[in-house]
C-alpha cells in the first residue's frame, strides 16, 4: 500500500514509518509539511499512482492538515482515501470538525510507538486496509 505521512517535525515522520514498516507497509513517503503533501498527492495522482492512505498533521505550515483534508475529499482520485489525522487538537469539537471534513481517524499526539502501532493496525482492519 502506498502511504503518504505529513507533519513537519522530521521524529513524528520517522516514529510513524517505524511502525508502519512494523505493519509491513514499506511504500512510504515523507512530507515535510503542507506545501510539500499537497505537491506528492497531485504527483502521484498524475502519475495515476494515488496514495492508498494519507497520515497527516493538523498543524503544520503553509498548508494546514484541515486544508489538505478539504482538499483531497474535493478532488478525485482522494475522494474516499483513508485519512487519518494527527493531532494535539484535544477538543471535540476540533475532533468533531475532521470527521464531518471526512477524516476516517485520528491520532492523538503525544504519541508512543506501541499505542500508535495498536492504534493503526485498528485502522487498517477497520478499513480493510492491507
Amino acid at each position: 500500500m502506498k502511504v503518504l505521512i505529513a507533519d513537519d517535525f522530521e521524529i513524528m515522520r520517522h516514529l510513524i514509518r517505524k511502525c508502519l514498516n512494523s505493519l509491513g507497509q514499506t511504500e512510504v513517503v515523507e512530507a515535510i509539511d503542507g506545501k510539500d503533501a499537497i505537491e506528492k498527492l497531485d504527483a502521484a495522482a498524475l502519475a495515476e499512482k494515488p496514495f492508498e492512505l494519507i497520515i497527516c498533521d493538523w498543524n503544520m505550515p503553509n498548508v494546514s492538515g484541515i486544508e489538505i483534508l478539504e482538499r483531497v475529499r474535493a478532488n478525485n482520485p482522494y475522494t474516499k482515501t483513508p485519512f487519518v489525522m494527527l493531532t494535539a487538537e484535544t477538543e471535540a469539537e476540533s475532533i468533531v470538525r475532521a470527521v464531518k471534513l471526512g477524516a476516517n481517524d485520528y491520532i492523538a499526539k503525544p504519541i508512543v510507538a506501541e499505542e500508535l502501532t495498536a492504534k493503526l493496525k485498528k485502522i487498517f482492519e477497520r478499513l480493510n486496509l492491507k
